[in-house]
Order: structure tokens, then C-alpha cells, then sequence
């Protein structure tokens, strides 16, 4: 839960921020996820973390598509409105979340570099967050842990994905999707 503006206190920073554990307004700080451009720089101070939040979070809509040839298949889409995030390691990414068969079960997350070069099959993998929340009124909301998905290679291109019968995604409506660190 987001900390709020008035009364901060370095207990609710480190409750907040799950990279550390500390007293030190530097260390919190420079663990933060930046949100405001001077939150992991000198002159650090405890009013930088108002309305903080160590995951991320956006708006989205469902929408699906139907591909050409033999297959003929509908891919369902997961839109967010802001597919820009910085990860807790630091790292800028960009990304789009597909279901993975012609059925709306299954989801695959594909990051690429804020600069949109796709993770290639020598690439590492952005590790530096722990779960996926997808809530919506349009389908059962669920988390997934990210050593649920599978690291797999499709083309030349890497993507976490994670199939099974009950992560539905819907043609249409929307929710929020939260990326937590």
C-alpha cells in the first residue's frame, strides 16, 4: 500500500520498500524504485516518499485479435495503459502481455528494452520482481508468481509465459495490472 503524505515515518518507507531492511534514509532511498528523478540521489529526504509505492501499477483493457493463415487463431491481448517501468534492479522496460494459446487461458509477458530492443535468446532475463496481479471485473483476478512462468525462447525473441487452464484473459473490459518487487 502506497505511503501516504503527511507523518512518514522510516517504518512505513521500509515496509513499503521490500528491497532492504533499514533505518537508513540513504540506504531506503537508494533501494527505492525512482518515481521522482532525485529519490535515489543526495540530498535525500523523507518527503520524496510521499504517495511511494514499490511495485507498479496501470490501468488496462482487454482486447483480442484473429491472426491470418492456416492457424486462424484469436490471440487475447492485455493493454495497459502505461507499459513503461522501471524494475527494483534499476532497469528500464517496456512490455506486453499476450495470452499464449487460441483459447483465453495462459499468459505471456514479453519485455523489451525501454530503447525496444527485444530480449533475444542471449539476453538476460529481468528478474527483479516477484509477482504479477491482474484484477478485472471481465475475468477472475489472479496473481503469479514469477517462478511460476517458464523462460522460453519463441522465435528469436524471450518471454516469460505460463500456461495452464485458469489464467483467463478476456476479449474485452478492463482492470488494473500491478507488478509487484
Amino acid at each position: 500500500m502506497p505511503i501516504g503524505t503527511t507523518n512518514i515515518k522510516i517504518s512505513d518507507i521500509n515496509t513499503e520498500n521490500t528491497a532492504t531492511t533499514s533505518n537508513s534514509l540513504k540506504t531506503l532511498s537508494e533501494t527505492a524504485i525512482e518515481g521522482v528523478s532525485t529519490l535515489n540521489e543526495a540530498p535525500y529526504a523523507m518527503s520524496e516518499f510521499m504517495n511511494y509505492s514499490h511495485n507498479w501499477s496501470s490501468s488496462f483493457t482487454f482486447s483480442s485479435t484473429t491472426g491470418g493463415g492456416k492457424a486462424g487463431f484469436t490471440r487475447y491481448h492485455l493493454n495497459p495503459s502505461d507499459s513503461t517501468m522501471t524494475l527494483s534492479d534499476g532497469s528500464d522496460y517496456t512490455f506486453s502481455i499476450i495470452s499464449t494459446v487460441a483459447t483465453h487461458t495462459g499468459f505471456r509477458i514479453r519485455f523489451t528494452h525501454k530503447d525496444g530492443v527485444a530480449l533475444t535468446s542471449s539476453s538476460a532475463f529481468p528478474t527483479a520482481w516477484t509477482s504479477v496481479t491482474v484484477e478485472s471485473s471481465a475475468i477472475t483476478n489472479f496473481t503469479l508468481n514469477r517462478t511460476a512462468f517458464s523462460e522460453v525462447t519463441v522465435g528469436s525473441t524471450k518471454h516469460f509465459q505460463k500456461d495452464d487452464g485458469y489464467t483467463y484473459m478476456a476479449a474485452s473490459g478492463s482492470g488494473t495490472i500491478t507488478i509487484n518487487f
